[in-house]
């Protein structure tokens, strides 16, 4: 299942064969270059199931296209010298979008899924039109100053809170975004698509976080984890076999449907947090002044902790019980110290009836900066087209 409808890729990056940006079996040769930092043909082979003959063809073949570069020869073992194959990082660049209740950020990504720009746009996404039109000059902007040709953009990946409804990349949005919230049933893919003249790929901002996450963090020491996404709301990306897992209906994660009424109000969701923090006179506004100014100290703070626990060890446990995941990794945009603070408290044992300790996925504090989500947004396109 692909990530969003496949939209019109720059002429540039398309195979004149069969209309892909790259093979499959050029994403695994690209997939084991990017992940080992550069390698050698034979390396290659061995790790994957191309014979010789298909690597050396399949890598001139991106050599040539730009997506690889050939290194000087180095030895290893008997034999001849063999020369390194490494990652071209402007062969293709993905931008990313990410859009929470109370901030928008633009990222940029290379090939080698490094953030060429990381950038907190100066307004808030109340409005919709607004909001475009400010990204549109955002996005000139930091291409001419990072001096990236459009040609080699993939296309833009947006991350946005909410959840899909009935017909793709329509999504219902917290309240605080409902000029994003799409009750004529037009996709957000073609609202983006219209406005930057690009492709676009749309996803919640858990499901998008838990991408950068496989790409740039946990996802390099576990192929099946869960991401969990603490905004002004809480929800949940999974990675399941080194690939993000979409679902039926493109709503996996939806924590939210697990509590009832009363319980939703001591959820894990940051809002209820600057909600608890304004009651003992901790004033914050907004949750990107939580992560900046963020005191493990402030009063109130261990008493969330407390009061949001029993939530959740509600989901770590249904996660474990349905996906039975290596890691959990606790991302989105809580502060570092948070994270830790409700690690903390899950680090409990767990026994079997004969005593035994069971085993539990590793809690894994994202250490992706800001708001792993936009990375996420960046990779989206790259992930969909050129990575596996």
């Amino acid at each position: 299942m692909t990530m969003s409808k496949k939209p019109f890729i720059s002429q540039s990056l398309i195979r004149s064969s069969d209309s892909t940006v790259v093979k499959q079996n050029e994403r695994v040769i690209i997939d084991v270059v990017r992940r080992e930092g550069g390698s050698t043909r034979s390396t290659i082979t061995a790790q994957t199931h191309l014979s010789q003959q298909s690597v050396h063809r399949l890598v001139d073949g991106l050599v040539a296209r730009g997506f690889l570069r050939i290194g000087q020869p180095v030895i290893n073992g008997r034999g001849q010298p063999s020369p390194i194959i490494t990652i071209n990082p402007e062969a293709v660049f993905g931008i990313g979008i990410s859009i929470n209740t109370d901030t928008v950020r633009l990222s940029i990504a290379d090939l080698n899924c490094t953030e060429i720009a990381n950038l907190k746009i100066d307004i808030n996404p109340v409005v919709r039109e607004t909001t475009l039109s400010v990204l549109q000059t955002a996005i000139a902007t930091t291409l001419a100053t990072h001096n990236i040709p459009r040609e080699r953009i993939l296309g833009i990946g947006v991350a946005i809170s909410g959840y899909r409804i009935g017909v793709e990349d329509v999504f219902v949005t917290p309240e605080a975004l409902e000029d994003w919230s799409n009750r004529s049933n037009i996709p957000l893919v073609e609202v983006f698509e219209t406005a930057f003249k690009m492709p676009v790929w749309v996803e919640n901002n858990a499901t998008a976080g838990a991408i950068g996450e496989s790409l740039k963090g946990a996802g390099q020491e576990h192929s099946c984890f869960a991401y969990l996404s603490f905004n002004d709301g809480f929800g949940c990306g999974i990675i399941y076999d080194g690939k993000p897992f979409f679902g039926g209906f493109n709503n996996p994660g939806e924590l939210g449907r697990l509590y009832t009424e009363d319980q939703m109000n001591h959820r894990t969701a940051l809002g209820q947090l600057l909600v608890r923090l304004s009651e003992t006179g901790v004033h914050i506004e907004t949750i990107d002044q939580l992560y900046t100014e963020f005191d493990a100290n402030w009063q109130g703070v261990k008493d969330w902790i407390k009061e949001v626990h029993p939530q959740l060890k509600l989901v770590i446990r249904a996660i474990r019980a349905t996906i039975d995941p290596t890691a959990i990794v606790f991302g989105g945009e809580a502060p570092p110290a948070l994270k830790e603070l409700m690690i903390a408290a899950c680090d409990e044992i767990d026994l079997d009836r004969y005593g035994r300790k069971i085993t539990l996925p590793d809690y894994i504090a994202s250490d992706l900066p800001g708001d792993p989500s936009t990375i996420g947004a960046a990779l989206l396109p790259l992930k969909d087209c050129v990575l596996m």
